[in-house]
């Protein structure tokens, strides 16, 4: 079946006198050019793979960027300890501060861990149970806007759906 567009066809390839043998090819006359039966289903599988990615990609980026108000249900700092290495017999540790902060974004509770480069680092301080902030999920990440329009990165360790509507206490120690 002939393109819509397909005047003519030949019998030979581009450059190869009609008769002389050739390589048993067709040519498709489209639109005053010849072009080859191979040549003409290669230019449009590579426009249709362009549009497929484009579009793809397009879809990724509206979906990724997607921040959502979201609830501080509570912040805890924690220690965590490890053994550097042991003196005949005894472990000689080191303290690892960590945040357990508790966020519900949508109907969602998430509970996510911050662990501060050094030790002097810090949550913001207008990050308080009960504040509103900007968050979004990434795989098992909460990245949350900070106020100065940075992203602090929280792993999340637990998910829990919420009720709708439901209003969710600060966990117990």
């Amino acid at each position: 079946m002939l393109h819509p567009r397909t005047t003519a066809l030949a019998g030979t390839a581009p450059g190869i006198p009609a008769g002389s043998g050739g390589c048993g090819s067709w040519d498709l006359k489209v639109a005053g050019n010849y072009m080859s039966y191979t040549e003409f289903h290669m230019k449009r599988f590579t426009v249709s793979a362009a549009l497929l990615i484009v579009g793809s990609a397009l879809a990724a980026l509206a979906a990724e960027g997607q921040y959502q108000q979201a609830t501080i249900l509570s912040i805890e700092q924690k220690v965590t300890t490890r053994v550097l290495y042991y003196v005949v017999n005894t472990p000689i540790t080191k303290d690892d501060p960590y945040y357990e902060v508790s966020v519900r974004l949508k109907d969602m509770a998430y509970t996510a861990r911050y662990t501060p480069r050094h030790k002097d680092d810090a949550l913001p301080d207008e990050w308080k149970a009960g504040s509103t902030v900007q968050a979004r999920v990434h795989g098992r990440h909460l990245l949350v806007k900070a106020p100065d329009g940075t992203e602090v990165d929280l792993v999340i360790t637990k998910k829990k759906a919420l009720a709708e509507g439901a209003v969710q206490p600060a966990p117990g120690k």
